[in-house]
């Protein structure tokens, strides 16, 4: 061990790039090779410690010297800490050698040793473990490559294929192929691929159906957390068939037996998403001004019920306000860093509003709103439908004023069919919740199909927590309803069609978003009955469906929910304080929001009378000997 040589883990690891993601001290691994769990062990451990140094239980009479001079060289000050903290060495203990035989191996071979230069660690990580890794270091595995590119190329909505050459090992350039596959390609989708941030790139992970999702056209391809994987990598090039965000729910949805079909609602939030440029552009209309203002603007839904089963509904045109008014919001917002980067401008080459002249009829005095196309010396009545004379007067001039107008989808009325919230809800999974962006695969407004039941959800999403060059954490699927300023804007059967389709879904994240600050003492009550519910069982260590709820407060942030929650100040501020709070993981997210609005206890106080209760069980199941 002490002369250069070589074993055959050096060789195979030859022309390989190991990035661990960070320092690791001396690691020693007292191990039996003897035992296969042992040999596991050790395999698994290289994959999260770099150059774990092993050594044979039966051997260390002759290795104790060896591992002396190793730990004595290794305790030495760290460079450029002030505080003179040391490097240490660790000596692991495989998991089949008892515990009283490693404390009589560290008191016969350990001493002597400087103090504070070694520690001893008598388990193994459970690296395999799932559960709330928030309080603590979860490992990460080492990333071994030996080639990598980029791809860049210009995807669009007409255009969802990418093809790309394929990066193989310079080894295995020259050799022979065989049957099996000899080399994996990983494809790490990095942010929005579209302006528009419509496209998956976000997946469940360990999905081995070939069907979904299909990125190949021969062959199949697998989604883990780190990334997109394609096996029977055999160099030349390769073909990439991306989704849209919908479609991949879509099928998703259908391929565990549930039938989703886009709603009316739905398509509205996602042309409103689509309009302003993505999600990270929702930041235009993220004020409670601007959006009542947008709505008040709307055509104006009017139905009228004559006594019996059918209804009458009419539409009227939305209406045109001044621009100075428009004026006004901007210049009360320039305190706010985000809202000066966005001048109006933005709103109409958004195509949110539109310009146009405000001319009175002289036939039946009424006022008509022309745009720039429909402007003409000759003019059609909107109301009369007569024709009269463009007034070219100095004083008929001086009277017109400039108006502006919704178009598209910001002309649908009731707040856009609550396409805002949904949007300004999307808005905050993806770019509000702590330091750094998250990917988000979306879709909106999706009729189920469960069975007994049809429902609809307002939004649905995967997020994942995006790590440059690392595995990320399993994806969070979230189900969102959202609304807007209704004063009993969530009702119980809204929140029983969540239930029905999350308990189909353990694990689901059950989202509740409104554009109103407060609840009404009724709706605080039922989503307090559905976070209890929620909690009701553990999936994985974790509450099976955690609920997030969300207020104006989030969906009108000028950027991240904690700066948002500190300037609101009291309970919210004290909240997120705390340098140990995490809102980037949704889950702490998720129990956060529930202290603030619902005045529950955190998670861990479910979880432990859960734990007091097995524990007397199995203590009441304990047989007990008497002595003599």
């Amino acid at each position: 061990m002490e002369e250069p040589a070589h074993t055959p883990l050096s060789f195979t690891r030859h022309g390989l790039e190991e990035d661990f993601g960070g320092f690791n001290d001396l690691r020693f691994f007292v191990f039996d090779p003897s035992d296969a769990q042992d040999l596991i062990d050790f395999w698994n451990l290289r994959q999260f410690a770099r150059d774990v140094i092993p050594i044979h239980v039966e051997w260390l009479d002759r290795c104790a010297p060896l591992m002396h001079r190793y730990i004595e060289k290794n305790f030495r000050p760290i460079p450029g800490n002030p505080f003179g903290t040391m490097f240490d060495a660790t000596v692991e203990f495989a998991r089949s050698i008892a515990q009283e035989r490693a404390e009589e191996i560290i008191k016969f071979h350990f001493q002597g040793l400087p103090p504070h230069s070694i520690s001893f660690q008598l388990w193994y990580q459970h690296i395999w473990d799932q559960g709330d890794f928030r309080g603590m270091f979860r490992p990460k595995r080492v990333r071994v490559t030996t080639e990598t590119l980029d791809i860049n190329e210009n995807i669009s909505e007409q255009n969802l294929s990418v093809s790309f050459a394929i990066p193989t090992p310079e080894f295995l350039k020259k050799g022979w192929w065989y049957q099996r596959a000899t080399w994996t390609n990983v494809i790490q989708p990095r942010g929005a691929l579209l302006d528009d941030d419509e496209l998956a790139t976000v997946y469940p992970t360990n999905i081995l159906d070939p069907k979904f999702p299909r990125l190949r056209l021969a062959d199949w391809a697998a989604v883990s957390r780190e990334g997109w994987v394609f096996p029977d990598a055999r160099g030349g090039s390769e073909y990439l068939q991306l989704q849209l965000g919908h479609t991949a729910f879509v099928d998703w949805f259908a391929r565990q037996g549930i039938e989703a079909i886009p709603s009316d609602a739905g398509r509205v939030a996602e042309q409103i998403i689509r309009s302003v440029g993505g999600l990270r552009s929702c930041v235009m209309f993220a004020d409670e001004a601007i959006v009542k203002l947008l709505d008040d603007m709307a055509a104006t839904r009017v139905i009228r019920g004559d006594g019996s089963a059918s209804e009458e509904e009419s539409n009227y045109p939305d209406r045109a306000v001044p621009i100075q008014r428009w004026q006004s919001i901007c210049n009360q917002k320039t305190k706010i860093t985000r809202m000066r980067r966005i001048p109006l401008e933005r709103f109409t080459e958004k195509s949110i509003l539109r310009a146009g002249l405000e001319v009175s009829c002289p036939h039946c005095a009424q006022r008509n709103w022309f745009d720039l196309k429909s402007m003409d010396y000759t003019l059609v009545c909107n109301r009369c439908l007569k024709e009269f004379s463009f007034p070219q007067g100095a004083s008929d001039l001086r009277k017109m004023r400039w108006l502006y107008r919704v178009i598209g989808p910001f002309a649908t009325p009731d707040f856009a069919r609550g396409g805002y919230s949904v949007a300004l809800a999307l808005r905050t999974f993806a770019h509000g919740i702590g330091i750094g962006d998250h990917r988000l695969t979306w879709a909106t407004g999706l009729e189920l199909n469960l069975g007994p039941k049809k429902v609809e959800i307002d939004f649905a999403a995967w997020q994942q927590s995006d790590h440059l060059f690392r595995e990320s954490e399993d994806p969070a699927l979230i189900i969102g309803e959202a609304k807007s300023f209704g004063k009993e804007a969530i009702a119980q059967e809204t929140l029983d069609d969540l239930k029905l389709v999350a308990d189909r879904f353990p694990g689901a994240f059950i989202a509740v978003a409104v554009l109103k600050e407060h609840f009404s003492a009724k709706e605080k009550a039922r989503l307090i009955s559905l976070a209890k519910w929620g909690r009701r069982r553990r999936h994985k260590g974790l509450p099976v469906n955690p609920v997030i709820v969300l207020t104006g407060t989030e969906l009108f942030s000028d950027w991240h929910v904690d700066a948002a929650w500190k300037a609101k100040g009291g309970r919210a501020k004290a909240l997120v304080e705390p340098a140990y709070v995490d809102t980037s993981n949704i889950l702490t997210f998720s129990e956060l929001t529930q202290q603030l609005y619902l005045d529950l206890p955190p998670f861990s106080s479910d979880h432990m009378p859960q734990r007091r209760r097995r524990r007397a069980q199995t203590a009441d199941q304990t047989p007990q000997i008497a002595g003599n």
